[in-house]
Protein backbone atom coordinates (compact mmCIF):
# COMPACT_ATOMS: atom_id res chain seq x y z
CA UNK A 1 0.00 0.00 0.00
CA UNK A 2 1.55 3.32 -1.01
CA UNK A 3 2.41 5.72 1.81
CA UNK A 4 1.01 9.23 2.23
CA UNK A 5 1.88 11.65 -0.55
CA UNK A 6 4.60 14.09 0.43
CA UNK A 7 3.46 17.68 0.56
CA UNK A 8 5.10 19.80 -2.12
CA UNK A 9 7.07 22.87 -1.17
CA UNK A 10 5.42 25.92 -2.74
CA UNK A 11 7.04 27.84 -5.55
CA UNK A 12 7.97 31.26 -4.20
CA UNK A 13 7.23 34.23 -6.44
CA UNK A 14 8.59 37.67 -5.55
CA UNK A 15 8.47 41.15 -7.01
CA UNK A 16 6.52 44.36 -7.45
CA UNK A 17 3.10 44.07 -9.13
CA UNK A 18 4.57 45.06 -12.49
CA UNK A 19 6.88 42.03 -12.51
CA UNK A 20 6.55 38.96 -10.23
CA UNK A 21 8.76 35.96 -10.97
CA UNK A 22 10.11 32.68 -9.64
CA UNK A 23 12.74 30.15 -10.67
CA UNK A 24 11.12 26.71 -10.46
CA UNK A 25 12.62 23.20 -10.77
CA UNK A 26 10.62 22.27 -13.85
CA UNK A 27 11.69 21.42 -17.37
CA UNK A 28 8.90 22.64 -19.62
CA UNK A 29 8.79 21.05 -23.04
CA UNK A 30 7.37 22.70 -26.14
CA UNK A 31 4.55 25.13 -25.45
CA UNK A 32 3.44 24.03 -21.99
CA UNK A 33 0.49 26.03 -20.73
CA UNK A 34 0.76 27.50 -17.23
CA UNK A 35 -2.10 29.18 -15.39
CA UNK A 36 -1.85 30.72 -11.94
CA UNK A 37 -4.82 30.98 -9.57
CA UNK A 38 -4.30 33.21 -6.54
CA UNK A 39 -6.16 33.09 -3.25
CA UNK A 40 -5.86 36.66 -1.96
CA UNK A 41 -6.57 36.09 1.71
CA UNK A 42 -5.08 39.40 2.84
CA UNK A 43 -7.11 41.56 0.49
CA UNK A 44 -10.68 40.34 0.12
CA UNK A 45 -11.59 43.45 -1.88
CA UNK A 46 -9.06 42.58 -4.61
CA UNK A 47 -10.22 40.24 -7.35
CA UNK A 48 -7.77 38.66 -9.80
CA UNK A 49 -8.80 36.27 -12.53
CA UNK A 50 -6.52 33.32 -13.39
CA UNK A 51 -3.32 34.56 -15.00
CA UNK A 52 -1.31 33.07 -17.85
CA UNK A 53 2.38 32.98 -16.96
CA UNK A 54 5.35 33.57 -19.19
CA UNK A 55 7.79 30.66 -19.12
CA UNK A 56 11.47 30.96 -20.02
CA UNK A 57 14.02 28.10 -19.88
CA UNK A 58 16.73 28.78 -17.31
CA UNK A 59 19.45 26.17 -17.51
CA UNK A 60 18.95 22.43 -17.24
CA UNK A 61 15.88 21.40 -15.28
CA UNK A 62 14.81 24.95 -14.40
CA UNK A 63 12.30 27.45 -15.75
CA UNK A 64 11.66 31.08 -14.90
CA UNK A 65 7.98 31.86 -14.53
CA UNK A 66 6.80 35.48 -14.49
CA UNK A 67 3.58 37.45 -14.58
CA UNK A 68 2.17 40.90 -13.83
CA UNK A 69 -0.51 41.84 -11.32
CA UNK A 70 -2.75 44.89 -11.29
CA UNK A 71 -0.55 47.87 -10.31
CA UNK A 72 -2.59 48.60 -7.17
CA UNK A 73 -2.34 45.07 -5.71
CA UNK A 74 -1.47 45.68 -2.02
CA UNK A 75 1.92 44.47 -0.78
CA UNK A 76 1.85 41.22 1.19
CA UNK A 77 2.13 37.45 0.87
CA UNK A 78 -0.57 35.55 -1.00
CA UNK A 79 -1.19 31.84 -1.57
CA UNK A 80 -2.33 30.04 -4.68
CA UNK A 81 -1.47 27.35 -7.15
CA UNK A 82 0.01 27.03 -10.61
CA UNK A 83 -1.27 24.53 -13.13
CA UNK A 84 1.41 23.07 -15.40
CA UNK A 85 -0.09 20.60 -17.85
CA UNK A 86 -1.86 17.97 -15.71
CA UNK A 87 0.02 18.85 -12.51
CA UNK A 88 -0.83 21.46 -9.91
CA UNK A 89 1.79 23.07 -7.66
CA UNK A 90 1.25 25.31 -4.59
CA UNK A 91 2.73 28.82 -4.73
CA UNK A 92 3.26 31.82 -2.49
CA UNK A 93 3.47 35.29 -3.98
CA UNK A 94 5.33 38.02 -2.09
CA UNK A 95 4.20 41.34 -3.53
CA UNK A 96 6.64 44.16 -2.76
CA UNK A 97 5.69 47.80 -2.13
CA UNK A 98 5.83 49.89 -5.30
CA UNK A 99 5.41 53.66 -4.92
CA UNK A 100 4.46 55.08 -8.30
CA UNK A 101 3.28 58.67 -8.63
CA UNK A 102 2.39 60.17 -11.99
CA UNK A 103 2.01 63.91 -12.56
CA UNK A 104 0.49 66.11 -15.23
CA UNK A 105 2.26 68.25 -16.12
CA UNK A 106 5.57 66.68 -15.09
CA UNK A 107 7.73 69.73 -15.93
CA UNK A 108 7.42 73.48 -15.36
CA UNK A 109 9.09 76.49 -16.93
CA UNK A 110 8.75 79.61 -14.81
CA UNK A 111 9.81 83.21 -15.20
CA UNK A 112 10.31 84.92 -11.84
CA UNK A 113 12.12 87.84 -10.32
CA UNK A 114 14.66 87.33 -7.50
CA UNK A 115 12.83 86.94 -4.20
CA UNK A 116 9.43 86.51 -5.85
CA UNK A 117 6.75 83.80 -5.57
CA UNK A 118 5.13 81.66 -8.27
CA UNK A 119 1.92 79.63 -8.28
CA UNK A 120 1.65 76.24 -10.02
CA UNK A 121 -1.03 73.58 -10.36
CA UNK A 122 -0.75 69.89 -11.24
CA UNK A 123 -2.63 66.60 -11.05
CA UNK A 124 -1.12 63.69 -9.13
CA UNK A 125 -2.17 60.06 -9.67
CA UNK A 126 -1.10 57.25 -7.35
CA UNK A 127 -0.50 54.39 -9.78
CA UNK A 128 1.38 52.33 -7.18
CA UNK A 129 0.23 49.89 -4.52
CA UNK A 130 1.01 51.86 -1.33
CA UNK A 131 -0.35 55.15 0.03
CA UNK A 132 1.82 58.23 -0.54
CA UNK A 133 1.87 61.14 1.87
CA UNK A 134 1.82 64.54 0.17
CA UNK A 135 3.57 66.92 2.54
CA UNK A 136 2.54 70.51 3.14
CA UNK A 137 6.08 71.81 2.64
CA UNK A 138 9.03 70.89 0.42
CA UNK A 139 12.29 72.51 -0.62
CA UNK A 140 14.84 72.08 -3.38
CA UNK A 141 17.99 73.87 -4.59
CA UNK A 142 18.47 75.64 -7.90
CA UNK A 143 21.65 75.51 -9.97
CA UNK A 144 22.37 77.63 -12.99
CA UNK A 145 22.08 75.66 -16.23
CA UNK A 146 25.50 74.28 -17.19
CA UNK A 147 26.84 75.42 -13.83
CA UNK A 148 28.54 72.16 -12.90
CA UNK A 149 30.42 71.88 -16.21
CA UNK A 150 31.44 75.54 -16.11
CA UNK A 151 32.63 75.23 -12.50
CA UNK A 152 34.71 72.14 -13.27
CA UNK A 153 36.32 73.76 -16.31
CA UNK A 154 36.99 76.99 -14.42
CA UNK A 155 38.54 75.14 -11.47
CA UNK A 156 40.81 73.13 -13.79
CA UNK A 157 42.04 76.33 -15.44
CA UNK A 158 42.90 77.97 -12.10
CA UNK A 159 46.65 78.27 -11.35
CA UNK A 160 46.61 76.62 -7.90
CA UNK A 161 49.32 74.86 -5.88
CA UNK A 162 47.40 71.83 -4.57
CA UNK A 163 44.38 69.65 -5.11
CA UNK A 164 42.73 71.10 -2.00
CA UNK A 165 43.00 74.61 -3.43
CA UNK A 166 41.50 73.42 -6.71
CA UNK A 167 38.62 71.75 -4.85
CA UNK A 168 38.06 74.97 -2.90
CA UNK A 169 37.90 76.95 -6.15
CA UNK A 170 35.45 74.41 -7.58
CA UNK A 171 33.16 74.92 -4.60
CA UNK A 172 33.50 78.71 -4.97
CA UNK A 173 32.45 78.54 -8.63
CA UNK A 174 29.51 76.26 -7.78
CA UNK A 175 28.44 78.66 -5.07
CA UNK A 176 28.40 81.48 -7.62
CA UNK A 177 26.09 79.39 -9.85
CA UNK A 178 23.77 78.43 -6.99
CA UNK A 179 20.31 79.94 -7.29
CA UNK A 180 19.36 79.47 -3.67
CA UNK A 181 16.72 77.35 -1.97
CA UNK A 182 13.18 77.18 -3.33
CA UNK A 183 10.57 76.69 -0.61
CA UNK A 184 7.35 74.98 -1.66
CA UNK A 185 4.08 75.38 0.23
CA UNK A 186 1.32 72.97 -0.85
CA UNK A 187 -1.77 75.14 -0.43
CA UNK A 188 -4.29 72.57 -1.64
CA UNK A 189 -4.05 68.79 -2.00
CA UNK A 190 -1.76 67.80 0.90
CA UNK A 191 -2.46 64.55 2.74
CA UNK A 192 -2.53 60.82 2.05
CA UNK A 193 -3.00 59.74 -1.56
CA UNK A 194 -4.21 56.14 -1.67
CA UNK A 195 -3.53 53.72 -4.57
CA UNK A 196 -5.69 54.51 -7.58
CA UNK A 197 -6.56 58.02 -6.36
CA UNK A 198 -5.94 61.25 -8.28
CA UNK A 199 -5.82 64.75 -6.84
CA UNK A 200 -5.35 68.35 -7.89
CA UNK A 201 -2.47 70.18 -6.20
CA UNK A 202 -1.92 73.90 -5.87
CA UNK A 203 1.47 75.04 -4.65
CA UNK A 204 3.31 78.29 -4.04
CA UNK A 205 7.05 78.40 -4.81
CA UNK A 206 9.08 81.05 -3.03
CA UNK A 207 12.41 81.94 -4.65
CA UNK A 208 15.45 83.45 -2.96
CA UNK A 209 17.21 86.68 -3.75
CA UNK A 210 20.26 84.73 -5.01
CA UNK A 211 18.79 84.46 -8.51
CA UNK A 212 21.02 86.28 -10.98
CA UNK A 213 18.88 88.37 -13.36
CA UNK A 214 18.98 86.92 -16.87
CA UNK A 215 20.28 83.51 -15.78
CA UNK A 216 18.46 80.19 -16.32
CA UNK A 217 18.29 77.65 -13.50
CA UNK A 218 16.96 74.12 -13.19
CA UNK A 219 16.24 71.50 -10.54
CA UNK A 220 13.79 68.78 -9.55
CA UNK A 221 11.08 68.80 -6.92
CA UNK A 222 10.94 65.32 -5.37
CA UNK A 223 7.63 63.84 -4.20
CA UNK A 224 8.03 60.17 -3.20
CA UNK A 225 9.39 58.45 -6.35
CA UNK A 226 8.44 61.38 -8.57
CA UNK A 227 10.89 64.04 -9.81
CA UNK A 228 9.17 67.13 -11.20
CA UNK A 229 11.49 69.12 -13.47
CA UNK A 230 11.54 72.87 -12.79
CA UNK A 231 13.26 75.39 -15.09
CA UNK A 232 13.51 78.97 -13.89
CA UNK A 233 14.27 82.07 -15.95
CA UNK A 234 15.36 84.86 -13.65
CA UNK A 235 13.82 88.18 -14.63
CA UNK A 236 15.54 91.53 -14.41
CA UNK A 237 14.85 93.30 -11.16
CA UNK A 238 12.16 95.90 -11.40
CA UNK A 239 13.63 99.44 -11.11
CA UNK A 240 13.02 101.15 -7.81
CA UNK A 241 10.59 104.01 -7.82
CA UNK A 242 12.03 107.33 -6.80
CA UNK A 243 10.46 109.00 -3.86
CA UNK A 244 8.58 112.15 -4.66
CA UNK A 245 10.48 115.20 -3.56
CA UNK A 246 8.81 117.25 -0.95
CA UNK A 247 7.16 120.31 -2.35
Amino acid sequence: MPGPRRKREPFRFRGAPSGVEALVPLQLEGTATTTLALDLKEAADVRITPLALQAEPFGVGSTKLSFALPETTPPGTYEGAVQVGDERFPVTVEVAPQPDLDASPSAFTLSVAPGADAQIGLTLVNAGNVPVEIQRAYAFNLLERGGIEEAVHAALREPVQSGEERLARLMDFLSERHGGLVRVAVERGAGTLVPGESRELQAALRFGSELRPGAVYSSTWEIANLNLYVEVHAEQKAPRRRRKEAA
